[in-house]
């Protein structure tokens, strides 16, 4: 059986987008931050996944409990991990659940708040 070779497409502002068409019911995606910890002075060694951890705790619009109880609402998931080379956030969820998926990630993305209480708790 011969696999599919996913479509890669740069948008209009940079963005690398790789999409790979499925019969499944579930889709997954995920963002992709050139911000691992090979990118770290000495001085800041653990930035990487202490923000990593850090984008979770709110946004303009969410509260920490909201980001994770949107997705996890309509059976989907929500994580993140951090390497040497990139940071990344990542969704599972049935296909119907696309847009609240990418409404989601969009928004933890562009508009962490970094709420100082949460980031204190964090450190």
């Amino acid at each position: 059986m011969m696999k599919e070779i996913p479509d890669v497409f740069q948008l209009s502002n940079g963005i690398r987008v790789v999409y790979q068409k499925s019969q499944s019911l579930v889709s997954h995606m995920g963002v992709f931050i050139q911000a691992g910890s090979r990118y770290e002075e000495e001085n800041e060694e653990g930035l990487a996944h202490f923000l990593e951890h850090c984008i979770f705790k709110g946004t303009k619009s969410r509260k920490a409990i909201d980001i994770f109880s949107d997705l996890d609402s309509v059976g989907g998931e929500l994580n993140a991990y951090t390497t040497k080379e990139e940071i990344c956030i990542h969704a599972s969820f049935r296909n119907n659940h696309f847009s609240i998926a990418s409404e989601l990630l969009n928004c933890i993305v562009q508009f962490a708040s970094f709420p100082i209480e949460e980031v204190a708790k964090e450190k």
